[in-house]
C-alpha cells in the first residue's frame, strides 16, 4: 500500500494533477470575491455592493487554509518527480514563494497593512511635534 502511495507521488495521474490544479483556481477565485466584496471601505465604497454574511467570510478563511494545504501538497508532487533541490528550487521557486508568502500577507491584508502604515507615520509627527512644542515650552520656562 505504502508502495503504491510512493508511486502515486512521483508519477501521479494526469486528471488527478489537472482537477487539483482546477481546485486550487476555484479556492483563490472564491476567496478573491469574497475579500473583494467584504472590504468596500479600503477600496474607498461607503456601502458594499453585496453584503457578505460573516459565516462566508468564515468560509473564505477556510478557503484560504485549504488552498496552501492543496499548493502545499501540489508542490511535493512536483518535489517527488524531480527529487533534486536544487533543481525543484530553480524550477518551482515562484510556487514556493507564493506557498510563503500567501499566509503573510494575504489578500488586501496588504492594503490594511498599508493604512495602518499611514497612521503610523501620522503619529510619529504627532510624537515629534509635540516633543519639539516641549522643549521649546522648556526653553521658555528656563528663560
Amino acid at each position: 500500500m505504502i508502495s503504491k502511495f510512493l508511486a502515486f507521488l512521483t508519477n501521479p495521474d494526469k486528471r488527478f494533477v489537472v482537477s487539483l490544479e482546477f481546485t486550487i483556481l476555484a479556492l483563490v477565485v472564491f476567496y478573491f470575491v469574497v475579500l473583494f466584496f467584504s472590504e468596500y471601505q479600503t477600496l474607498g465604497l461607503k456601502n458594499p455592493i453585496i453584503e457578505i454574511s460573516p459565516l462566508i467570510k468564515h468560509i473564505a478563511d477556510v478557503a484560504l487554509y485549504l488552498m496552501l494545504v492543496l499548493l502545499t501538497f501540489e508542490l511535493v508532487l512536483k518535489y517527488m518527480k524531480i527529487r533534486n533541490w536544487r533543481e525543484f528550487l530553480r524550477k518551482h521557486w515562484l510556487d514556493v514563494a507564493m506557498v510563503i508568502i500567501i499566509p503573510i500577507f494575504s489578500g488586501i491584508k496588504i492594503l490594511k497593512t498599508v493604512g495602518l502604515a499611514k497612521k503610523i507615520k501620522i503619529a510619529k509627527y504627532g510624537i515629534k511635534a509635540a516633543d519639539k512644542t516641549q522643549k521649546k515650552i522648556r526653553k521658555n520656562r528656563d528663560k
